[in-house]
């Protein structure tokens, strides 16, 4: 809403995606002629989503200038009882933002997640394990604990199925 330039956005436009620079900038080359769909994501989910067409010529430049909006930070308490048989061992949060791992790269049948980016629970007093994060509103957080890099070691439910959560 300021004017002033957003790092690290993430730009989607006919199948390509870029990431804006430090001053906000981004480009694509090669785009079939026609109209695509354009959008902008924040990784961290600090700015609302936004999408809108975008005419591609042959050979011309198609400039965009885009405003996005702000989401409000909210702090989050996740609270968790580690399981009999995860006690003593540190219990991580991976989820779909920069901050909890995601490293947005497109890896075909692989994982995205760089492990040293996922937040760790601490300890408390009653045995329970707890960690508090700032997340958006109106964002959509999809988040795992894991005893690991967020694939291996996840909780599981009863069918051995790795449990997603949602908030």
């Amino acid at each position: 809403n300021t004017g002033a330039p957003i790092p690290d956005i993430i730009v989607s436009v006919g199948g390509q995606l870029s990431f804006t620079d430090a001053n906000g900038l981004f480009a694509f080359n090669g785009l079939q002629a026609g109209t695509h769909n354009a959008l902008f994501y924040a990784i961290n989910g600090a700015y609302r989503s936004f999408q809108q067409g975008a005419t591609i010529v042959d050979g011309k430049t198609t400039p965009a200038e885009v405003r996005l909006s702000p989401n409000e930070p909210v702090e989050v308490t996740f609270l968790v009882t580690p399981p009999n048989d995860a006690i003593g061992a540190p219990i991580y949060i991976a989820g779909n933002f920069a901050q909890f791992g995601n490293t947005f790269t497109d890896l075909t049948g692989s994982m995205s997640i760089e492990s040293n980016r996922i937040p760790q629970l601490s300890l408390q007093n009653d045995g329970k394990l707890s960690k508090t994060v700032t997340l958006y509103s109106g964002t959509d957080f999809r988040f795992k604990f894991t005893l690991g890099d967020g694939y291996w070691n996840a909780e599981l439910n009863p069918d051995n199925d790795v449990v997603t959560r949602q908030l």
